[in-house]
């Protein structure tokens, strides 16, 4: 699970538009069909479109976690938990 939570850090701070990730950064469960349920908790950076970098998050997790493991993925939650005003944290 630890390199899932590793892969899925990566992915989602590739995203142009995540400034970081804050407090529980990623948490990582399974629904009731053992199928893997991710939420995302993060700072989006100042003027970005969060819809979009939000999917976009979403479909890099979807890869990454595709090319390092055979677990089925049921959600991927997001979180914005605010807007940072920097370059980049």
């Amino acid at each position: 699970m630890d390199e899932l939570l590793k892969t899925a850090e990566e992915a989602a701070l590739s995203v142009k538009g995540v400034a970081s990730l804050t407090g529980k950064r990623i948490t990582l469960g399974k629904d009731k069909d053992q199928a893997l349920v991710f939420d995302v908790y993060l700072l989006a950076q100042y003027g970005s479109r969060i819809p979009e970098m939000a999917w976009n998050i979403q479909e890099e997790l979807k890869k990454a976690v595709a090319a390092t493991s055979e677990a089925e993925i049921a959600k991927i939650n997001i979180h914005v938990q605010g807007v940072s005003f920097d370059e980049k944290e």
